[in-house]
């Protein structure tokens, strides 16, 4: 009895001490097995080696590990499961894999909660959960994870606020919280994060203005906050973002003027306001960016001329002004340096006068769009110089003359709307040598068919 006492001393003074540490610490094979439990169904069966009979847990799928720079013992530093079909929940004992640096369990159909536990990995540099179908509050506690890199945990059912601890992540380089439900306001806490690179939060319920904050991420080169219901006033401070590539504000509920401050962002690339409540001239400083391809400023309450400086835009292919309440003519300097254009959309505005000749100078162009407008006289025969035209709108006008026969010209043509405009004249013939025309409108027009009988299309 008295040996059975001995050999058992040390193994209760182990535990002892384990108890008084607060807990026995679990060995990350261990760990794995307790993850795995979360999971529900794995049809792929990617968990196949994560056996109890195979205790080299280094060797399984997804698993990858490095050495204890003490001791040497092997530690799980990264584990990989996206895109596995994997059902269930994410387990909070991922909490205890201290020496994690990467966790990546995106593209899957996880349901539930994030663990606040999480953020006792505090080594942790990328965390990605995207695309999977958890639910509830974001954790403040993710907050405290100041190595953290890339936080992508949008695509979810997400609710709640955005943590305004987020602030905190000083190291944080990728913010993906897009396709979530998340409600409330942008943290302007958000803007203490200078090493921000990508900030993703399109398609929620945020709500409120957009923080003048954000224009102290002075690294920033994506912002997207497409399809919220943001309001207020888009912040002149944006414009301080000399890094910035991409700003995408479409479909909120933004009012005010565009800020001519906007015009100093030297890099940016893509500009799209489109679906907002925006009034006042387009600012002719959005003219200087030289690096923008694709302007979309429609469907707001813009007023005002079109900046004929918008032809010096040598790298600009979409154009997009349609659905505002634009007048006088259309610019003839709009394809001064337009060599890159291909798609000019001024429909639905209140402009006046004829089509400029001088569109001709858009050699690249592959949809032209002035339908409902008030555009008067002929239809030039200069444009049908575009023979990389596609579709043609000059519906909805008051167009007069005939069709000319030079449209046989445009043999890339798949779309022409003549409609509701005062042509006349015989439908020419050439008409029948578009053979890539899938689309006609010429109803409500004088014009006569080819036989020369009158006739209203």
């Amino acid at each position: 009895m008295a040996t059975l006492v001995r050999r058992l001393l040390p193994v209760v003074v182990l535990v002892l001490i384990g108890c008084l540490c607060g807990r026995v610490v679990s060995s990350d094979y261990e760990i794995l097995l307790e993850v795995k439990r979360s999971f529900v169904e794995d049809p792929e069966n990617v968990l196949q080696d994560w056996s109890e009979n195979n205790p080299r847990f280094c060797t399984w799928r997804g698993v990858s590990c490095g050495r204890e720079p003490g001791d040497g013992s092997l530690r799980v530093v990264s584990l990989n499961l996206s895109d596995s079909s994997l059902s269930g929940s994410v387990s909070p004992s991922l909490g205890k894999l201290q020496n994690l640096l990467q966790l990546d369990l995106s593209s899957n159909q996880l349901s539930g909660p994030i663990p606040p536990n999480i953020s006792n990995l505090s080594s942790l540099v990328s965390l990605l959960l995207y695309s999977n179908q958890l639910t509830r509050p974001i954790p403040s506690q993710l907050g405290s994870l100041t190595s953290l890199q890339v936080l992508r945990i949008g695509d979810n059912y997400l609710t709640g606020h955005i943590p305004a601890s987020f602030g905190n992540l000083a190291n944080l380089v990728a913010l993906g919280l897009a396709s979530c439900n998340l409600s409330g306001q942008i943290p302007p806490e958000l803007g203490r994060l200078k090493s921000l690179q990508n900030l993703i939060l399109q398609q929620n319920q945020l709500t409120g203005p957009i923080p003048a904050e954000l224009g102290n991420c002075s690294s920033l080169v994506q912002f997207t906050a497409a399809v919220n219901n943001l309001n207020g006033s888009i912040p002149a401070e944006l414009g301080r973002l000399q890094n910035l590539k991409l700003l995408n504000l479409a479909n909120n509920t933004l009012s005010g003027v565009i800020p001519s401050q906007l015009g100093e962002l030297s890099q940016i690339g893509y500009l799209n306001v489109l679906g907002n409540q925006l009034e006042g001239q387009i600012p002719k400083s959005l003219t200087k960016l030289g690096n923008l391809y694709n302007l979309d400023l429609s469907a707001n309450k813009l007023t005002g001329e079109i900046p004929g400086e918008l032809g010096n835009m040598g790298q600009l292919v979409y154009l997009v002004l349609s659905n505002n309440s634009l007048s006088g003519a259309v610019p003839r300097s709009i394809c001064s340096n337009a060599t890159s254009l291909e798609h000019l959309m001024l429909a639905q505005n209140q402009l006046s006068g004829g089509i400029p000749e001088e569109l001709r100078e858009c050699r690249v162009l592959k949809q032209l769009d002035l339908s409902n407008n008030t555009l008067n006289g002929s239809m030039p025969v200069e444009l049908f110089e575009l023979v990389e035209l596609t579709d043609l709108l000059l519906n909805n006008n008051t167009l007069v003359g005939s069709i000319p026969p030079l449209i046989a010209n445009v043999t890339n043509l798949q779309t022409l709307a003549l409609f509701q405009n005062n042509l006349e004249g015989n439908l020419p013939s050439e008409i029948g040598m578009l053979g890539k025309l899938e689309t006609l409108f010429i109803y409500d027009t004088q014009l006569r068919n080819p036989n020369g009988d009158r006739q209203l299309f």
